[in-house]
């Protein structure tokens, strides 16, 4: 990148907002549209590209042609710096003006645009890199081959809101419990090669479930069975911490231990097993 270029490049840049993914949530609430070919894009709406986000457009351009630092995955780059650099090239050697002119007669980008109400927001699919610089010169528009456009949905994004504060309830029932939800929304218990998983996927109930109301009943009925696993627990407990000394060598020979504070542990988790299993 000369001087020269740069120079430009930096006066162009108007603002160094983070390129952006499209939430991973709007697959749930955004439904397929229509695709559209040869649409002009304004430049203001194009919040992101694929593969790369969480950076300013000024940092993707300038990691991809002078390299990225060390504290971040090379991957995340994979970009093509000869491409990057021709473009470069043409502000070098040519007036703003014809460069402009130029980007706007290729057309052989793609794009996704998220449709709400009147407001857009388009994510490059394909053509990341005249779309980054495209950015930072302040174009104002961008043509592209194809848009594949997707339309919010009311009533499934209201379907979402209705599970995320189940969801959010019973994450504040199974804390007591020592009971976490993991990355693949599964509550897991696991004692011994004893385990109990109760699943929260938001996929799977939304297949199960053909209304707003009938996944707000299942998760209900999960919050319920959880609330009686919780009052059944301390009662577990009470009862194996009476039974005789011999008996619980016999069947829970687990609890067998000279620790105190571990036999509590353990009397408590297996109480915990035992009410998970009567309840579900």
């Amino acid at each position: 990148m000369t001087k020269k270029a740069l120079r430009k490049v930096r006066l162009k840049i108007r603002n160094p907002r983070i390129a952006g993914d499209p939430k991973e949530e709007y697959l749930w609430y955004y439904d397929k549209g229509q695709t559209k070919n040869h649409v002009t894009i304004p430049v203001s709406q194009i919040k992101g590209v694929s593969r790369l986000s969480g950076y300013s457009w000024f940092e993707l351009l300038n990691y991809s042609v002078l390299g990225v630092p060390p504290d971040i995955p090379l991957q995340s780059f994979n970009l093509n710096k000869i491409k990057f650099l021709n473009l470069l090239l043409l502000l070098e050697t040519k007036d703003t003006r014809t460069v402009k002119q130029a980007y706007q007669k290729k057309d052989d980008i793609t794009f996704h645009c998220y449709v709400k109400g009147d407001a857009k927001e388009y994510y490059g699919s394909e053509g990341n890199h005249r779309t980054i610089t495209a950015k930072i010169y302040g174009w104002d528009v961008l043509k592209a081959q194809s848009v594949d456009y997707h339309v919010f949905n009311e009533q499934k994004y209201h379907e979402l809101q209705l599970y995320k504060k189940q969801k959010a309830k019973i994450k504040a029932l199974i804390a007591p419990l020592n009971l976490s939800i993991d990355n693949d929304d599964m509550i897991i218990f696991k004692f011994r090669e004893c385990y109990k998983q109760i699943n929260l996927s938001f996929e799977d109930l939304k297949r199960e479930c053909d209304s707003a109301s009938e996944l707000n009943q299942t998760m209900n009925f999960i919050k319920e069975s959880l609330q009686r696993v919780t009052s059944l627990v301390n009662f577990y407990r009470f009862l194996y911490q009476r039974y005789p000394q011999k008996l619980k060598k016999a069947s829970y020979f687990l609890l067998e231990h000279s620790d105190p504070k571990k036999r509590q542990h353990r009397e408590k988790q297996l109480a915990k097993l035992i009410a998970l299993k009567s309840v579900w």
